[in-house]
């Protein structure tokens, strides 16, 4: 397994334990509100119909989040981009007072997921061989789902000690560590794409220069 996956790996990972955090928790929190029962019911299809609209939209007309037409590095950027707006969606869920609010939310994480989770596996395709792809995403699944196992544990013990507002911010900022890994992803990324790009010019050999004069002589006479 490559460093950049490695990396790579370990940056979802965290936003796993983020997200996974408040996944079980979600109803309490909404159950909370009026109607509770009732907004739970629309608020989790609304999450997923915006997922689903915003990654057919994606698919049609591909996002670019830079200038640079490497392909590689508009998926890291997106995947960053996609793990800071769930940053400021889970901050954005403390100062919910009404439905309306929390309906737009939603809309907001399934935008976000619709951008990080397709991404992530392009990502990950591009730096498996075809020969290590069922261990790898092995080895991701296995990961993944121990982080949401642990994180449904913490998550519940921050609300019972500290209530949703502190477990939005912790999520948050995990959030955002994601995020600067994926920017330090990309500066790997970018030292090695270097490296790769030069060594061509050190494997040429130096063009040999032939002055006139010897192009020219003929070979003498015997």
């Amino acid at each position: 397994m490559t460093k950049t996956l490695k990396i790579l790996f370990l940056t979802n990972g965290i936003f796993m334990l983020a997200a996974g955090l408040f996944g079980p928790l979600y109803a309490v929190y909404v159950g909370q509100m009026q109607d509770g029962l009732l907004l739970v019911t629309f608020s989790w299809p609304i999450f997923l119909f915006s997922t689903t609209f915003f990654v057919y939209l994606f698919g049609k007309r591909p996002l670019r989040l830079s200038r640079t037409n490497n392909q590689s590095d508009q998926k890291r950027n997106i995947l960053m981009v996609s793990y800071l707006i769930r940053a400021c969606t889970w901050i954005a869920y403390i100062f919910v007072a009404t439905p309306a609010q929390l309906l737009i939310l939603q809309v907001f994480i399934g935008l976000a997921e619709a951008l990080g989770a397709p991404t992530f596996d392009a990502l990950v395709a591009e730096n498996v061989s075809r020969e290590n792809s069922l261990q790898a995403y092995s080895f991701w699944k296995m990961v993944s789902s121990v982080v949401t196992a642990v994180a449904a544990s913490i998550g519940g013990g921050i609300v019972y000690l500290f209530g949703f507002n502190a477990l939005f911010v912790v999520m948050a900022g995990l959030s955002i560590v994601s995020a600067y890994l994926m920017y330090y992803v990309r500066k790997e990324w970018a030292l090695l794409g270097k490296e790769v790009s030069l060594m061509p010019q050190i494997l040429q050999p130096e063009p040999v220069a032939i002055s006139p004069s010897e192009s020219t002589q003929q070979p003498a006479e015997s």
